[in-house]
């Protein structure tokens, strides 16, 4: 079914433009169908993620001083670091759930140009090949009315040679027919 008007995907306007519904339907059931399963890829790293985080925390044990072995009091620590400008804190699980998703959707972008790209390189070649079946048809074509042209002619100047000839004859005829009634005329005396 062609619809009359479509709206333009990026705009949200309206186009003079016909599209086909069915292909419409079909690129975007495999949209969403990519993204279903980027979606999935998405949340099965950040799931490993964030149990690697959660695992590591259980693990933790409680600080303490090297020298006596005795436990420490964090909350100093945690002033004396955050006294210290030179160390920075480590990445936090947001941004590299972040940085991953920046990662899936490059790599998503990738696959799309890569695609894209085989998929133009299929068009170029059916075309090259399309274009060099036409070319080899009209070459055909070609040399096909040439012969025919050819054998068209060679039966034309056969024809002219004959109507020579023939119009050779007709005049010798004529000029014998012609020689005999002018003897008799002189031959013939006027009373």
């Amino acid at each position: 079914m062609v619809e009359p008007f479509a709206d333009d995907e990026v705009s949200g306007e309206r186009t003079d433009e016909p599209t086909d519904s069915a292909d419409e339907s079909t690129e975007i059931t495999d949209e969403a169908a990519d993204n279903a399963d980027l979606n999935a890829d998405l949340n099965a790293d950040l799931n490993a993620d964030l149990n690697a985080d959660s695992d590591g925390d259980d693990a933790v044990d409680e600080p303490t001083d090297e020298a006596s072995g005795e436990p420490t009091d964090v909350a100093d620590e945690a002033t004396d670091v955050a006294d210290d400008e030179h160390v920075r804190a480590p990445a936090t699980t947001p941004s590299e759930a972040a940085a991953r998703l920046l990662e899936l959707a490059a790599r998503n972008a990738d696959e799309l140009v890569a695609e894209a790209e085989a998929e133009a390189e299929e068009v170029r070649e059916g075309a090259r090949a399309e274009a060099d079946r036409v070319l080899d048809e009209a070459r055909s074509e070609v040399e096909r009315v040439r012969a025919e042209l050819e054998e068209t002619r060679e039966k034309l100047n056969a024809e002219i040679d004959r109507l020579r000839e023939t119009e050779n004859e007709h005049r010798e005829h004529l000029r014998e027919h012609l020689h005999d009634v002018l003897t008799r005329v002189e031959t013939t005396v006027v009373v």
